[in-house]
Formats: structure tokens, sequence, C-alpha cells
């Protein structure tokens, strides 16, 4: 069995929730290690099709590379795949705070569930904290912190697109320096 993770009853502090995110990491490290890997190597994919060409250090044939339908394949497919991987991750590891950990095919039938609205969430996300950043920084990380756990609110709450990215607007806004604390800090950490 996985090691046992005791969830928040309570609001806490920045502290313990980044001592709950630390027990919740450890508790969950096992369960989410496949899901881990596989995103490590899905998103190397793009990368590879780069070195394999042979165009590292000539710009021009590069450009070509970058252009080809082979190389944004590999970007398309590994967003998609990505997506599907992160929902498992959530879900796993929503799981494993719960007590009961799903299977490996629960846990990725969860993100394929929910892969084309968390594609489609993820590309207005992009659009809407691209317009933050194109009006000055600070509206961008206004925007980013506040917008941050959309694919969570489709993943793990059903929601939908829009409803993804309001729901996580309406969570944050009330505690977005908390927030926005912790973001860093996690940030920092990894």
């Amino acid at each position: 069995g996985w090691p046992m993770y005791t969830m928040a009853q309570a609001p806490r502090s920045i502290g313990q929730v980044l001592d709950s995110a630390a027990q919740l990491f450890k508790a969950s490290f096992g369960a989410l290690l496949p899901f881990s890997i596989l995103v490590a190597v899905v998103a190397m994919l793009p990368g590879l099709v780069i070195l394999l060409s042979g165009s590292v250090g000539n710009p021009a044939q590069l450009v070509g590379v970058v252009r080809s339908p082979l190389y944004w394949g590999t970007v398309i497919i590994g967003l998609f795949v990505n997506i599907i991987l992160y929902g498992a991750c959530l879900a796993r590891a929503e799981s494993v705070a719960r007590g009961a950990v799903a299977s490996i095919g629960a846990a990725v039938g969860t993100g394929a569930r929910h892969c084309i609205a968390g594609v489609l969430a993820t590309v207005c996300f992009g659009i809407v904290v691209a317009i933050g950043f194109v009006l000055l920084l600070v509206p961008g990380l206004i925007v980013l912190v506040s917008l941050a756990f959309y694919l969570a609110a489709i993943m793990l709450d059903d929601k939908g697109i829009i409803d993804s990215l309001s729901y996580s607007h309406k969570l944050v806004w009330g505690n977005w320096w908390r927030t926005a604390a912790l973001l860093t800090v996690g940030a920092v950490i990894i």
C-alpha cells in the first residue's frame, strides 16, 4: 500500500499548505511515477524530431523542420497525451488523498474522458494569459494565477471549458495573494 495522507478539514496557513503538499507528494510519489515518466518522454518528442533531423546549428534547416508536419504532429499529439496524463495524475493524487488509490486504467480514463475539454480550455487559458501579458505584465500575472486550476476543475469536478476557467477564478480570487505565494514557492522548489 501507499503511505497515508490526511486531507485538510479547515483552512490552513501557507506553511501548513506546503507541509500538506509535501505529505501528499510523498504519499503519491509511487502512484504518479509511471505517469511522470511518460509525460517526460512525450515532452521530448518535438526536440527529438529536431535532433534527429540534423538541423541543430543550421538555422535555415531548423526553420524547415519546425514548419514540418512531423514536428507539429508530435507537438499536437504530445499536447493531447500530456493532457490525458495530467488528468490521470490529478485523479490518482486525489484518490491517494482520499485513501483509495485509483487504478492506472481508471486514472487514465479520467484524463481521456476530459481530454478534449482540457485541450480547448488550455487554448483559452493561453489566449487569455497572452492578452493579459500584452496589456502589461501585472494583468498577465493576475490572470495566470487566477486561472491556474482550470484543468483540475475539468478533471476532478467535471467542469466545462469556460466554466472551469470561471471556477478557477472564483476559487482563487479571494485568496489571490496566498495562491500566488504558494505557486511561487512551489515553482522555486521545483
